[in-house]
């Protein structure tokens, strides 16, 4: 059920794209730092680093993201690699919201005492947020659900990564 909201989501997208105007269009690199809740754990908040580079086309942006995330244990450590796609809902002030959508991979590690864990797996986000512009700078504040369609271990069906995500970033306008 969820594959097939987020396949329409992404069509969706993708038509608003390519039916909106190019005015101005360059691109960015940026990063972003918050705090990642793991849904079904009781694993502490991680910290999250996300570096991202990208393309803007006036109203719809595609980027390449790389995150970071860990617990401050060095237990758990997650890393993402997606390609995100944005449309950012342009009006008269300085403030643009935007949602958006990624698929990628995410690489989850999970090292304690007990056990080790470790495994690469297809993953999935959905993205709403709001930038503020700032001459060549964009502020942003975001959520991300970031979560993977089935298990990443055969052995434990019930193990699914799925998180949410607040970031607070800056975006670099070339």
């Amino acid at each position: 059920m969820l594959g097939n909201a987020f396949k329409a989501l992404l069509v969706g997208i993708m038509l608003v794209a390519t039916a909106s105007p190019v005015f101005s269009a360059g691109p960015y690199i940026g990063f972003a730092g918050g705090v990642s809740f793991l849904h079904d754990s009781n694993i502490d908040p991680l910290r999250c680093i996300n570096l991202n580079a990208g393309y803007n086309f006036d109203r719809f942006r595609l980027e390449g993201e790389f995150g970071h995330r860990s617990n401050s244990n060095g237990d758990v450590t997650i890393m993402s690699y997606m390609a995100n796609g944005f449309f950012d809902f342009k009006n008269s002030s300085d403030f643009t919201p935007f949602i958006g959508a990624g698929l990628g991979a995410i690489n989850g590690e999970l090292d304690n005492n007990a056990f080790h864990f470790e495994d690469t797996v297809f993953a999935y986000q959905l993205i709403a947020g709001i930038g503020l512009k700032l001459n060549q700078f964009n502020i942003d504040l975001s959520y991300r659900f970031t979560g993977v369609p089935e298990s990443p271990n055969k052995n434990w069906d019930d193990l699914l990564y799925m998180s949410s995500n607040i970031y607070a970033g800056v975006r670099f306008n070339f």
